[in-house]
């Protein structure tokens, strides 16, 4: 298929689906489809395909539509029908041209309708003077094939005109910003920016339904009110004739005898000018012989020709044939119009004889079908009702003879129809009695409303049914104009225009923004990437730093211990402590800095696990007993009356701060106290606010250096450093870690007198918590902790310089550094254990393949040949063989990521340089302790 077939089936297929949608929007009755998406998309295509595929495409396309139409509209096509679609097809196909050629002249074939002055011109001169040619043509043809009146010409061309305006206004933008080529934003880009404009096209289109729909129901209301009122009218009709037969009816009853004249007074009061009555007779059963007497006394009464009469097979009337018994009318009224019918023979046609006859055994009133009367002139249809008449008084002439309402069905509803008429609704009445036909009694001349089901109701009369259907006719003012719906329709679709257009100068202003901003965004992001990597360079610097420092620390520390441990004079024991303090001092600042970069760039995390805050405390007072007995410092514990046994949170982090909070109390109070009040505030099921208050007798802090004390490498004095050391974190660090576990710290300090850090930190109960009684509780507290209940750090920190912790253990150290492989045998040789060291990964390999009497490898990272996390996986993956083999590291990479990648690799825990001797020995004795 060539591109140009193409072009043709896609424009006709766009142009015949838009223009089925289109008649959907029209409004009964007569209107032109208020908006036209064909003629925006017929546009749109010759701007983007094709322009003479397009345009054989566009007069396809509007041939099939109205074709189609027309079809419906006539049920069925002829030659008129094929003239006029293509007619209509042909108007489309020039306008798309004309419309073409004032866009490629105005605007330009590479608009984007993006700049107010493409906007304004499109709105203002394309659209509207673009739809002129369809809206002309095409109300011309309806009007030269008969589909419109003239006057109504004006009215089909503004419709047809404005629909084809707004469906280019609205649809031909919103198909250019979809699919021409000369745009950067992504499909997906396109809706979002058209979202509002489908979004009022979507609510306009409901609210055209709606009020569709609403016309719709007040018009089936007024339909179901006003048949209400016409079935009523047509019922109380019914009801007077009857109430009239009967009063006849006790009429004879109460009397002797009824003359003609008695008849003709009575009749006269009841029924002159009653439309619904052709007339009332009389009629009595006559044997042959009483026939001549009969005859006889009606021509005495004045009637010379009187004698009962017969219709021939011509319908004309003569003598009675001789019969058995007779049937005839001895009495009617009015005379006048009833002539013909006086003296009738009621028994002559056989199925009003079996009327006759059934109204006397049944003795109840019967009516004859709808009839041509013999005593009206033309086509009038009546129904003659015929009612027994007995008397109750004599039964010797029980049966006295029938009462004959001859009833007009013109007379009787002629007057409700004409009302029904004259408001535009129709009314059609039958008789339904036989199962097999449908005999009809009036027909309005009226046309129905095809939407609209028609209202219906059936009656009875005489022992027949009628059925009386009312509906709504094309004359009726309900099926006018809906100009409500015209204007929702209308008003919508322009608001909708309108906001297209907003949508596409922004857009289009966004896109001369975003060009402007793509070659600003070039410069950020080079901007950007150097930082990033300066960040990702001073992440990895600390790293490094931290095992470089850790290091020769370690070195420095290790070798100081062993030291001490040797014959020294007091000077040489001196200078060692020194040494020892200062690097402590180092180790501080390292560990300091590295916990403040990882909450600075929020990779510190805090745990959430049942722990009890009085085995915190234990530990504080265990760390700082000593120091206060040495500075002959009071140092004190205050509990409150009771406290929960058991909370979540994370226990490290908040032993952490009372360290930081507490050494801060010893190192600036010289003399006096340090105390620690604990107390449980706001109280419920679920948590508890703990407050902890660590006061000192210190030196203070003045007022206006208190602002910035919690501020990183910020102390209340410069000089503070140079005499007591520290390196301004402890604090900044200290108020992080508790915001991060969703509480606040604050200062309450004057000068000379001492200072007074408050910590309030909200803390769940763990599940069965529960609070422990004033005697389970001590103020002061107690002794830190019993044998009984010890860790084996406590344990090791308490009797290191007494007893061999690690005796009967053999170590395997793979440690390269030299100095540090010293240190590590001096240390745990010197704690009872056996110790090998391996220089290097390979060579600890080796070992463990010769000797299988390790307990336990203590294992540094960093080595030349193989780091340390290969050692470790090298070694579990010799299976069972090595499987049960403790390894911890012990190195200098302390970052948490280091920690994890120790797990990953296999190692049971981790010791961090400079080494913590008891807490060294304790990690080493809980993982042989774990693993048995």
């Amino acid at each position: 298929m060539t591109q140009f077939s193409k072009h043709v089936l896609i424009t006709a297929f766009a142009y015949f689906l838009a223009g089925k949608f289109g008649l959907l929007l029209a409004i009964p009755p007569g209107f032109a489809s208020a908006i036209w998406p064909a003629s925006g998309i017929a546009l749109a295509c010759y701007i983007l395909l094709n322009r003479t595929a397009v345009v054989v495409g566009v007069l396809l396309g509007s041939f099939l539509v109205n074709a189609n139409l027309v079809s419906w509209v006539n049920n069925g096509f002829d030659s008129v029908g094929f003239w006029l679609a293509m007619g209509i097809g042909l108007g489309g196909a020039l306008q798309t041209v004309w419309s073409g050629y004032l866009y490629f002249r105005l605007i330009g074939s590479l608009s984007q309708l993006d700049t107010p002055r493409d906007i304004i011109l499109f709105f203002t001169i394309i659209g509207p003077a673009g739809c002129l040619i369809a809206a002309t043509n095409g109300a011309s043809g309806l009007m030269a094939a008969g589909y419109i009146e003239t006057f109504n010409f004006s009215f089909t061309w503004l419709t047809w005109w404005i629909g084809d305006t707004i469906g280019v206004i609205v649809f031909t933008p919103m198909v250019l910003s979809l699919f021409k080529k000369p745009s950067t934003t992504t499909l997906r880009q396109k809706f979002q920016l058209m979202m509002p404009t489908l979004f009022i096209f979507a609510a306009t289109f409901a609210l055209f339904i709606g009020s569709l729909n609403a016309r719709q129901q007040a018009q089936q209301e007024s339909l179901n009110e006003n048949a209400t009122a016409y079935f009523g009218a047509v019922h109380e009709q019914i009801i007077v004739a009857e109430s009239k037969l009967r009063a006849y009816q006790g009429f004879f009853q109460s009397s002797a005898s009824v003359t003609m004249d008695d008849f003709n007074q009575f009749s006269e009061t009841l029924i002159d000018n009653d439309d619904a009555f052709q007339g009332i007779g009389w009629t009595e059963i006559v044997t042959d012989d009483q026939r001549p007497e009969f005859e006889q006394h009606f021509r005495d009464l004045g009637y010379e020709n009187y004698t009962f009469t017969e219709p021939d097979a011509n319908g004309v009337l003569q003598p009675a044939q001789s019969r058995a018994t007779y049937y005839p009318v001895l009495y009617i009224y009015p005379m006048e119009t009833n002539k013909r019918a006086f003296g009738l023979n009621l028994g002559a046609e056989s199925n009003r004889l079996n009327t006759l006859i059934r109204a006397q055994e049944t003795k109840r009133s019967i009516a004859t079908p709808p009839i041509k009367l013999v005593q009206s002139e033309g086509e009038q249809i009546g129904i003659i009702l015929y009612v027994p008449v007995f008397n109750e008084k004599d039964a010797s002439r029980s049966f006295l003879g029938y009462i004959s309402g001859v009833f007009l069905v013109e007379g009787m509803v002629g007057a409700i129809v004409k009302q029904a008429e004259s408001s535009g609704f129709g009314i059609d009445i039958s008789d339904i009695t036989s199962p097999i036909s449908t005999l009809p009694l009036i027909s309005t001349t009226l046309n129905p409303v095809e939407k609209f089901e028609p209202l219906r109701q059936e009656f009875n009369l005489g022992g027949r049914r009628y059925q009386m259907d009312v509906f709504i006719s094309d004359q009726s003012a309900l099926i006018g104009k809906d100009w409500s719906s015209w204007i929702v329709l209308t008003s919508g679709f322009l608001i909708a225009a309108l906001l297209n257009s907003l949508v596409l100068i922004i857009n289009g202003t966004y896109e001369s923004i975003r060009k402007e901003v793509a070659l600003k965004t070039r410069d950020l992001l080079a901007a950007k990437q150097a930082a990033e990597s300066a960040n990702v360079a001073k992440s990895n610097f600390l790293a490094n730093m931290s095992h470089e420092f850790r290091t020769p620390l370690n070195a420095i520390i290790g070798l100081t211990d062993l030291n001490l441990k040797t014959p020294l004079n007091a000077k040489q024991t001196d200078y060692l402590h020194k040494t020892k303090l200062a690097s402590e001092t180092l180790l501080a600042l390292i560990s300091h800095t590295l916990d403040y970069a990882k909450i600075e760039s929020g990779k510190l995390d805090v745990e959430q696990i049942d722990f009890s805050i009085i085995d915190v405390l234990h530990k504080i007072e265990a760390v700082f007993s000593v120091q206060a007995s040495q500075k002959n410092v009071e140092f004190k514990i205050n509990l409150p009356a009771q406290m929960p046994d058991k909370v979540i949170g994370d226990p490290l982090r908040l032993e952490q701060v009372l360290l930081n909070l507490c050494s801060n109390a010893f190192k600036f109070t010289s003399q006096g106290r340090v105390t620690i009040d604990v107390k449980c505030k706001k109280v419920t099921n679920t948590t508890v606010q703990l407050q902890v208050a660590v006061s000192d007798t210190g030196i203070g802090i003045p007022r206006d250096h208190q602002a910035h004390l919690f501020e990183s490498f910020r102390q209340a004095d410069s000089t503070t450093t140079r005499k007591y050391g520290g390196t301004g974190l402890g604090l900044a660090i200290s108020k992080q870690l508790i915001e991060l576990m969703g509480g606040d710290i604050s200062l309450h300090s004057q000068p000379e007198k001492g200072s007074e850090f408050t910590i309030r930190l909200p803390l769940p109960l763990a599940n069965e918590s529960r609070f422990l009684s004033p005697d389970e509780l001590s103020s002061p507290m107690s002794p830190p902790l019993s044998t009984e209940n010890a860790t084996n750090s406590d344990l090791v920190s308490n009797n290191l310089e007494t007893i061999l912790p690690l005796e009967n253990l053999t170590i395997l150290v793979v440690e390269d550094n030299e100095i540090n492989q010293l240190v590590a045998k001096e240390t745990f040789s010197g704690l009872g254990a056996t110790v090998i060291v391996a220089p290097s990964g390979p060579y600890a390999l080796n070992v463990l393949e010769r000797s299988s009497t390790i307990d336990m490898v203590l294992l540094d990272i960093q080595m030349p040949e193989m780091d340390g996390y290969e050692v470790a996986r090298r070694i579990r993956a010799k299976g069972e063989q090595w499987a049960n083999i403790p390894i911890l590291a012990m190195t200098a990479n302390v970052m948490s990521e280091d920690i994890e990648r120790c797990y990953a690799a296999g190692m049971n825990g981790h010791i961090g340089k400079p080494l913590n001797v008891s807490d060294a020995v304790a990690k080493i004795l809980d993982t042989l302790q774990n693993k048995h």
